[in-house]
């Protein structure tokens, strides 16, 4: 008769499942202490973790599929504490497993090897050579290694090539290092969305560590003590000399919001930079009694035309249960309306005419820059806007993060084109800075735009139709006008 074997698996917080449920083979995870690293790094070693696939598995194998996993640690104490801690315990108490104290390995029958490993140069090269059974790696406290660059690019991403296997790294932040910059760029979107995934968490996450507890150590650190940044809170430290925003991100981070937001007793409004050949840039914004103006989430796509681009947005409004009609306002800039085109006596439907016609209607925003970047900079001081965590409101945040000073201008932010495949640029921050002006905490930036009335209120008393479900663009990407012609006045 079969014996049954139970080997205990820890069950997974929110924050936590949010890692393990992404499909890329590549994540990375940057959370403080008390997130419940080890409690995650164990169960994704053993269970497999990401979407099911046609099998009814993970998609990212395990242990109990027969793959052998390798856990690296910061250090060969480190890896001991997790050999000692973590994995010889639970394998124990099976009654049937193999255990190697010598090696730092472990398995039962049926299972692949769990391997843990030092990043030394030493410990971290034996790795070399297992790819024909290594499913997966996992880095601990990356930020903190030696070389995890050379490490990654020399050794591990060879190894996991031959079974297309998976990384997965967690860790708190260390200014400067491989895993920083690796953050930064998932983030930023310079890392290709299909491979790499971000998320970020601190012990506020972890349901077992209370408010109290978690405030009672926060107040252990000098307020501004960088290592709260980075121990507690896993920031990646951006600012400093040139850099037009200096953001602590504990500071305006917050939980992203659910579906049930339409209950609350808010007011919402969008904010958009258009761009074709470069992304175009959409906000959704929440604005509460007291002032403050959270950005619940946005969507950033290049190469998409105006009907498109309401999809997009309508698209997200809905994921929220709204629609365009919860929008008190959507403020735009003003390429939308076409004022280079009308310059020089252009004439036709216009990108907002374009949106209009689909029930999205946009006005005119303040696109100044000087005072964009100080009511942003008044808006941080006061500590009234929160940029809720989505993918996309990460890549936001390090949007703004990213910000330096013109070296020409400097009350003003450089401006940043975005390069031809729609990363970099600086859309986002535009799209946020167009958001903020509409309610202006500056008095200088609460004058009327210099730009004028809004267009769509000079034709109030008639509508231009046209067929536009195919629009002409130009090679920079700038929309070709419709001739007058290709429209009739009703």
């Amino acid at each position: 008769m079969a014996r049954e074997v139970t080997l205990r698996v820890p069950g997974l917080y929110p924050h936590q499942q949010l890692l393990d449920s992404a499909p890329q083979p590549f994540k990375l995870a940057r959370w403080g202490r008390r997130t419940g690293k080890t409690v995650w790094i164990f169960r994704a070693a053993v269970m497999g973790h990401g979407p099911l696939g046609r099998d009814g598995e993970p998609i990212h194998k395990g242990l109990r599929h027969g793959k052998d996993v390798v856990w690296v640690g910061r250090s060969k104490d480190q890896a001991r504490t997790i050999w000692n801690n973590e994995v010889r315990p639970r394998f124990e108490a099976t009654g049937v497993a193999n255990i190697n104290d010598t090696l730092f390995t472990a398995t039962m029958p049926g299972f692949g090897r769990l391997i843990v490993k030092s990043q030394d140069r030493d410990s971290i090269a034996n790795v070399r050579g297992m790819g024909d059974t290594i499913g997966g790696i996992v880095g601990d406290e990356v930020a903190h290694w030696d070389d995890a660059e050379g490490a990654w690019l020399d050794v591990l991403l060879p190894v996991l090539t031959d079974n297309l296997g998976w990384f997965a790294g967690v860790s708190t932040t260390e200014p400067g290092s491989w895993f920083n910059r690796q953050c930064a760029a998932i983030m930023s979107g310079d890392r290709p969305a299909n491979t790499w995934f971000h998320t970020h968490a601190t012990a506020r996450d972890n349901p077992r560590i209370s408010p109290v507890a978690f405030e009672r150590l926060l107040a252990e650190y000098p307020e501004g003590d960088p290592r709260a940044a980075k121990e507690v809170f896993a920031e990646l430290t951006v600012g400093g000399a040139g850099h037009a925003l200096h953001i602590r991100e504990s500071d305006v981070i917050t939980k992203p919001l659910g579906p049930d937001i339409r209950k609350r007793n808010v007011t919402f409004f969008g904010s958009v930079d258009w761009g074709f050949a470069h992304p175009f840039s959409f906000g959704l914004y929440m604005v509460e009694g007291d002032g403050l103006v959270t950005r619940v989430d946005g969507v950033q796509k290049v190469g998409r035309n105006p009907i498109e681009q309401v999809c997009d947005v309508l698209e997200l409004l809905m994921r929220y249960n709204l629609t365009f009609k919860d929008l008190d306002y959507t403020v735009a800039g003003g390429d939308v309306f076409a004022d280079k085109g009308r310059a020089l006596g252009m004439k036709g439907t216009t990108i907002s005419e374009q949106w209009g016609k689909q029930g999205w209607y946009v006005r005119r925003g303040d696109t100044r820059r000087v005072a964009g970047l100080s009511n942003i900079r008044t808006y941080l001081h006061d500590r009234l806007f929160k940029i809720a965590t989505t993918q996309n409101g990460l890549w936001f945040l390090r949007q703004l993060q990213d910000r330096v000073l013109d070296e020409r201008h400097h009350e003003d932010a450089r401006k940043d084109d975005a390069r031809s495949d729609g990363t970099g640029g600086d859309d986002g921050y535009d799209e946020g800075k167009i958001a903020l002006l509409s309610r202006a905490r500056i008095p200088a930036a609460a004058d009327d735009p210099k730009l004028g009335a809004d267009p769509l209120m000079e034709i109030a008393h008639r509508a231009m139709t046209g067929d536009v479900s195919e629009p002409e663009w130009n090679n920079d990407g700038t929309p070709c006008y419709i001739p007058p012609e290709t429209y009739e006045e009703v």
